[in-house]
């Protein structure tokens, strides 16, 4: 099975695959700039949108 996270604040989307754990986006400011503040943060979204699937 395969997750996307799509995150759209104002007129910006960034995107994360679960499964390759890659980001992408359309802001100004490229994924590839503020990947190592992101991907905690995404990381913990999974983790708790997997643990939310797997109790259910």
């Amino acid at each position: 099975m395969e997750y996307t996270l799509k995150v759209k604040v104002a007129d910006s989307t960034v995107e994360m695959e679960f499964h390759t754990g890659e980001v992408s986006g359309d802001s100004d400011v490229g994924p590839k700039d503020l990947k190592p503040q992101l991907l905690p943060f995404y990381q913990n979204i999974k983790n708790s949108i997997m643990k939310a699937i797997a109790e259910n």
